[in-house]
């Protein structure tokens, strides 16, 4: 699963956020996230994962933007153990934290074209963490740590949004997506929260800064760097435990 606001712009169409109204999906609304999410996204959802957002079982933060009676925006995400995440992503928060650290990752976030650049995406990924601050747990270790996304490393629209609202990129993704049989790159982008933070230790800090270089140049080199550090790192941390 990703998380892929649509690059494509077109002219938005002022709406008052005063007038939008905020609620947790229903089964009632499978046909209709169906239709929006073939239109925002390039990537197929099968019909059993939209039953499953929609569904009151409490895997799920699905949330949709609502203004006149009608869905125009909605952002779906997971909150799960750091060992349940792949290993690329376990990576995410500092050694520090138990691998029963909790984080959460977006799946998906879309508006409607003709609602987009008016306030809409912010307005749900700000109700999301405002969530996950204030999430009722026993404790408050059991609170979510980081929120995070993958995002095609082209979406220029998305990166920007993303970045603009405290995410950070964490890694390059070299072929993590495949869309319509062509294998595309991609970025995985986090936001720390409830004293959640990023990796400090020296060889972190390393292999960060230059997987962080190597992304911004991604489109013009090969990704046989990339995964020679990727190599490297795993050897070093081998030679150092």
């Amino acid at each position: 699963m990703s998380s892929n606001m649509n690059s494509s712009y077109c002219q938005a169409q002022v709406v008052d956020l005063m007038q939008v109204q905020l609620r947790f999906l229903t089964i009632s609304d499978v046909a209709t996230v169906k239709v929006h999410c073939l239109d925002w996204f390039p990537i197929e959802y099968p019909d059993s994962w939209y039953l499953d957002i929609t569904t009151d079982n409490g895997k799920y933060f699905s949330l949709a933007a609502v203004h006149l009676g009608q869905i125009i925006g909605v952002v779906v995400a997971q909150t799960k153990g750091l060992e349940s995440c792949r290993e690329e992503d376990q990576e995410i928060l500092s050694a520090k934290f138990p691998l029963d650290s909790r984080v959460t990752y977006i799946l998906v976030l879309g508006v409607c074209r003709e609602y987009r650049r008016s306030g809409v995406a912010s307005l749900l990924i700000n109700s999301l963490l405002e969530y996950l601050r204030n999430e009722p747990v026993q404790n408050v270790t059991q609170r979510s740590r980081a929120v995070f996304l993958h995002v095609l490393s082209d979406n220029m629209a998305a990166i920007s949004f993303y970045s603009r609202r405290g995410f950070v990129l964490h890694s390059y993704l070299p072929q993590y997506y495949e869309v319509r049989g062509v294998a595309r790159d991609g970025y995985c982008y986090v936001r720390y929260i409830n004293d959640g933070h990023a990796p400090y230790s020296g060889l972190d800090k390393i292999y960060h800064w230059l997987a962080y270089r190597a992304a911004l140049l991604a489109g013009i080199l090969c990704h046989l760097p990339i995964l020679i550090l990727k190599r490297w790192r795993k050897i070093a941390r081998r030679m150092l435990t």
